[in-house]
C-alpha cells in the first residue's frame, strides 16, 4: 500500500495486476494525486489496459469532476477536475433517493453526465467506452442530453 505517491512512475506499477484507490476525503485524495503528478501515471497505466478500482472517493476522482460531492472542502484544496477516465462522465457514490433533486440540478447546471452508484452497485468501465453494471443493485446513468437509464447487474452498454 502506498501512502506517498511522490516520484512514482509507470515502471513502479509493472508488477501489479491492478490498482485500488480507496475512500476518504475526495478533495484531499485528488490533491495528493495531482500534487505528486501521479495523475499522469494513472492515465498512462489505464490507457495501456491497466485495471483501476476505486471505492467511494477513489471512484469519484476517476470521473470528470468531483464538484458533485457533498462533503466540505475544509482545507480549501484547489482541484475539482477529476482524472476524467470515464469518457467525460462524473461519478457519485452512496446514492439514495434523497439525493435525486440535488443531482438533477447539478446535471442541469453543469451539463454533464453522471454514473450513479448505490452502496450495493458498481461498474466496470473499459477504455473502449463500455460500461458493465456489477453488484446487487442497478446503476443509474443520468444524462444531460438523454433520458436517465438503469443498468441492471450484468448488463452493459456503450458510454
Amino acid at each position: 500500500m502506498w501512502t506517498d505517491l511522490t516520484n512514482k512512475k509507470i515502471d513502479d506499477l509493472k508488477d501489479f495486476g491492478g490498482i485500488y484507490i480507496g475512500g476518504g476525503n475526495t478533495y484531499k485524495l485528488l490533491d495528493n494525486i495531482y500534487s505528486s503528478n501521479f495523475d499522469e501515471v494513472l492515465g498512462e497505466y489505464y490507457s495501456k489496459g491497466g485495471l483501476i478500482y476505486g471505492g467511494s472517493a477513489g471512484a469519484i476522482i476517476l470521473g470528470k469532476t468531483i464538484s458533485i460531492v457533498t462533503e466540505e472542502n475544509v482545507a480549501n484544496y484547489t482541484y475539482e477536475d477529476g482524472l476524467n477516465l470515464l469518457n467525460g462522465r462524473s461519478v457519485i457514490c452512496h446514492y439514495n433517493e434523497e439525493k435525486k433533486a440535488p443531482l438533477s440540478m447539478f446535471i442541469e447546471n453543469n451539463k454533464t453526465d453522471i454514473i450513479v452508484l448505490t452502496e450495493k452497485s458498481g461498474v466496470i468501465v473499459s477504455n473502449i467506452n463500455q460500461i458493465e453494471s456489477v453488484g446487487f443493485e442497478s446503476v443509474k446513468l443520468f444524462s444531460y442530453s438523454k433520458e436517465a437509464k438503469n443498468l441492471e447487474p450484468g448488463e452493459s452498454t456503450t458510454i
